[in-house]
């Protein structure tokens, strides 16, 4: 699941984040030095697509034999049941994004990225608990929760990427800094929508599993799903306070106009 969560939230930081804001960028000059930034963060992105193959591959085998082990089946009989033709789904899902996972991340499939990601975190949501408990409103509001937390998961993975092509490159300190507090700015305001989604799905389908005030306070589930509330509600406060300071940083860089 995390490996999936990081590519869909990777796709969501190239669109959203890194493109407009170094499409700003090129109009503040320096070409010759944000070339090489960006070359530089193509590099970094071969690394992550490396990894995450080995993440979904590992991950994908790892979810057949944990319900094998959980279900006391062997796992060829699992593939007759409803879960098994889920799992067969996203096998085909992952070998094709395994396939071209360089291409997805660097924008040159951007159509297929969105699809197999967004259909991974479907096929989960489709086999979550949720849907048993509430039905098609359980499983899109596990989609939603899925979506809002890869967004964050994957953002903070490849702002930290680019943020230290950022520190090596050599732009002026200026522009430099006034390219990284743009970035930091984008994102922390799309992560604090992210984290405020992630709340609202997170309280519903807590609620549905625990049902009663007593089931939240005494129960291990009500115990730990509290503790990832208030881990979302300082996450959504910490994500609205930094981007409007780095908002306030990007206008003061050097002195020149902020890069939106």
């Amino acid at each position: 699941v995390f490996g999936q969560m990081v590519l869909f939230g990777a796709l969501v930081f190239r669109a959203l984040i890194w493109r407009p804001v170094m499409a700003a960028a090129f109009g503040a000059g320096q070409e010759a030095s944000l070339h090489a930034i960006e070359a530089e963060e193509r590099r970094w992105l071969q690394v992550v697509a490396d990894i995450l193959v080995g993440v979904l591959i590992i991950g994908l085998l790892g979810s057949l034999y944990v319900q094998a082990r959980s279900t006391g089946v062997l796992f060829w009989q699992l593939l007759v049941t409803r879960w098994g033709v889920m799992w067969l789904v996203r096998a085909a899902l992952v070998l094709s994004a395994c396939v071209w996972m360089e291409s997805l991340l660097d924008g040159q499939r951007a159509a297929w990225g969105w699809g197999l990601s967004l259909l991974l975190l479907a096929t989960t949501a489709l086999t979550s608990h949720s849907v048993a408990t509430a039905g098609a409103l359980g499983a899109v509001a596990d989609l939603l929760h899925q979506m809002s937390a890869a967004v964050w998961a994957g953002g903070v993975l490849l702002l930290a990427l680019t943020l230290l092509a950022l520190r090596g490159s050599a732009l002026a300190p200026g522009l430099r800094g006034q390219l990284g507090a743009a970035l930091v700015a984008r994102f922390s305001g799309l992560a604090a929508l992210g984290v405020a989604v992630l709340l609202s799905t997170g309280l519903l389908l807590g609620w549905q599993q625990v049902q009663s005030w007593s089931g939240l306070l005494l129960t291990d589930y009500g115990r730990t799903l509290s503790l990832k509330l208030l881990w979302a509600v300082g996450a959504l406060g910490f994500g609205a306070y930094n981007s409007f300071s780095a908002r306030d940083r990007a206008g003061g860089a050097g002195g020149r106009a902020p890069i939106w």
